[in-house]
């Protein structure tokens, strides 16, 4: 299939359905900032929800809603399916998004929220495994998409013995802890993160011969696994696994970056700057647990760890994807799509510097306030990525 450049259209099979894929991940991206602003303004005003509830429609929302539609979209581009099927696809998406944002608010964890989530990720594994069968190892890019879909079908294995573990031992056992954390771990920094990479090489036509970088990417992926055991047994075996994987880390985005600006296909080299330091920061967020005592007192600490999460799926997975869109031309840089970027990241600087702050015990004058104010800049930016989708893509 012939790869787009810069400045070529994208040339989609089911270009009508594809897009739809997109606005549908757009629109996950908007009701979970909406959301997400509600929970900042939780303490100046009256919500008939419980502040859990909204907490997992938002992460619900957010990370199989937006992210992964984000990602899933531009690997159907290089490897398409039928259009029938695409249709089909986009429609149980919808029902089982729109599911689970809703049974979420309703009633938390319940019968209706587990349907769709269950529903949610059967479906995923069906549109995977077509896909998987698609993918052509013949570059670093292929390598590193097909990589990617394994990893997203084993960090399902956390939410298998999620149920279990919280029906059997309760949710304050270690496993189930465990459980959320193994899959979050490997949603984030394997699924999203090697799907994300992947469509940047491929965008470009970047490939080398040095395939150590994926080897260590999945070394360090592999071996920070034992931190959140590490927690559970101060075992010295789990501490040095996860020390090696974090240096894995560092070694594979040093020589990730030598390549990328070795190379003559760099497109918004402003843009792809700042992920590029993103990831850096990423790595460097990491670095401490290479104490034991810092290790420990991260399990604990709440804003480091929400940090963490928000620094990767809005800097590294969400700017990703914008720089993808805007290379592809999918968005064009109009001064609607200027103030938008510039106004959500704003707002992502902002409130990570605010929860960064308090997870080091720096508390601010009035941080509740200005969490609050910056989260409707990221609301704000968004709405202007989902108006441009629409206009474009829908009408």
């Amino acid at each position: 299939m012939k790869s787009f450049v810069r400045g070529q259209k994208m040339n989609f099979g089911n270009k009508k359905w594809i897009y739809r894929f997109l606005f549908l991940a757009f629109l996950s991206f908007f009701l979970a900032g909406i959301l997400g602003v509600i929970m900042r303004f939780y303490p100046f005003i009256s919500v008939s929800i419980p502040f859990e509830n909204l907490l997992h429609s938002h992460s619900h929302t957010a990370l199989l809603g937006w992210a992964f539609l984000g990602c899933t979209t531009g690997v159907l581009h290089y490897f398409p399916i039928a259009k029938k099927a695409l249709k089909n696809y986009y429609y149980l998406f919808f029902i089982s998004i729109l599911g689970m944002f809703f049974s979420f608010l309703y009633q938390g964890y319940g019968l209706i929220s587990i349907l769709f989530s269950t529903l949610y990720i059967f479906l995923v594994y069906h549109l995977f495994w077509n896909l998987h069968r698609k993918i052509h190892t013949t570059g670093t890019a292929d390598i590193l998409l097909k990589r990617s879909i394994i990893w997203f079908y084993i960090s399902t294995l956390g939410i298998w013995i999620l149920g279990p573990s919280s029906v059997i031992l309760g949710k304050e056992h270690w496993l189930y802890h465990t459980s959320i954390r193994f899959f979050l771990h490997y949603q984030i920094n394997g699924w999203l993160f090697y799907a994300i990479l992947g469509l940047i090489l491929k965008n470009r036509q970047i490939t080398f011969n040095n395939l150590w970088i994926i080897r260590l990417l999945d070394a360090s992926l592999i071996l920070t696994t034992f931190l959140p055991l590490y927690w559970v047994d101060k075992n010295l075996i789990f501490y040095i696994l996860n020390a090696l994987g974090v240096l894995a880390q560092f070694a594979s985005i040093y020589l990730l970056i030598n390549i990328l600006y070795k190379s003559k296909i760099i497109i918004s080299k402003n843009i792809i700057t700042m992920w590029l330091v993103f990831i850096v920061i990423k790595a460097m967020s990491q670095l401490p647990t290479l104490f034991p005592s810092f290790a420990e007192e991260l399990k604990l600490n709440r804003s480091l760890i929400l940090t963490y999460l928000h620094w990767v799926l809005l800097g590294i997975v969400s700017f990703g994807l914008i720089l993808n869109y805007l290379d592809t031309k999918i968005i064009r840089n109009t001064p609607l799509f200027k103030f938008s970027f510039y106004t959500l990241l704003v707002g992502f600087l902002a409130t990570e510097a605010i929860l960064f702050c308090l997870g080091n015990h720096i508390y601010l004058s009035h941080n509740t306030v200005l969490m609050a104010i910056f989260s409707i800049f990221l609301l704000i930016g968004i709405t202007g990525f989902l108006w441009k989708i629409y206009r474009r893509n829908i009408i």
